[in-house]
């Protein structure tokens, strides 16, 4: 990550973590949960009572906006741990991330549709044609306010990124498609598969590399 490394208090704080956000964060990154660049949680420092550092849902790969972080400059700047798609997409490879992100925060347009502001995206049975078409319109504007999770992913070392889930899928209720779309996610990995084959083929990439994370496996 940019700049100073998180220091833990205890031996405790410093190990791996059974819950999804801070093990994404270790897998993508080769580093301890404890490391990530996230000020709430491990650059200043967010214990709980026994002065251990609080390794959760704060433990993401970008944190904040503005110009790089560095030693003299730790606010109004944003940081950023690399991933292994950062790695292989400078060795060349074409990379791509598909299913469950879960380590940035979402944009304020996508949490305004988790929490339900603009109503559900699901059309239920026996609809009129009007409900029909608010929904579909709402479904636009959800697939218009995703476009930032998808640039955050690409900024985050990977060429291509699809079906993505930035929370959990009880996340989704307030929409309507609180469920695991497995089909969904199997359909963009195998788009993604199709398009490294061809950079391969066309020497545009020295290999290709797929980061395939369902939200069956939590």
């Amino acid at each position: 990550a940019d700049g100073p490394p998180a220091r833990c208090p205890s031996d405790a704080s410093s190990h791996g973590s059974p819950a999804g956000t801070p093990s994404r964060y270790a897998l993508l990154t080769g580093r301890l949960p404890s490391s990530a660049p996230f000020y709430s949680g491990t650059h200043t420092g967010h214990f709980d009572a026994e002065g251990t550092v609080d390794i959760s849902w704060n433990t993401y790969i970008t944190q904040g906006a503005g110009p790089p972080c560095t030693r003299q400059r730790t606010r109004g700047c944003e940081r950023r741990a690399q991933t292994l798609g950062d790695m292989l997409h400078r060795a060349s490879y074409f990379t791509g991330f598909v299913g469950k992100w879960h380590v940035s925060s979402p944009a304020p347009g996508v949490q305004a549709y988790f929490r339900g502001s603009h109503g559900r995206i699901g059309i239920e049975p026996n609809t009129t044609a009007e409900e029909g078409a608010a929904a579909a319109e709402r479904q636009r504007g959800y697939t218009e306010a995703r476009k930032e999770l998808h640039a955050d992913v690409e900024r985050s070392g990977f060429n291509y990124s699809g079906a993505l889930s930035v929370g959990n899928v009880v996340d989704l209720a307030p929409l309507g498609l609180a469920l695991h779309n497995v089909e969904w996610e199997t359909e963009a990995a195998l788009a993604f598969l199709r398009l490294g084959a061809l950079h391969v083929k066309q020497g545009r990439a020295a290999a290709f590399y797929l980061h395939l994370c369902t939200t069956l496996t939590h």
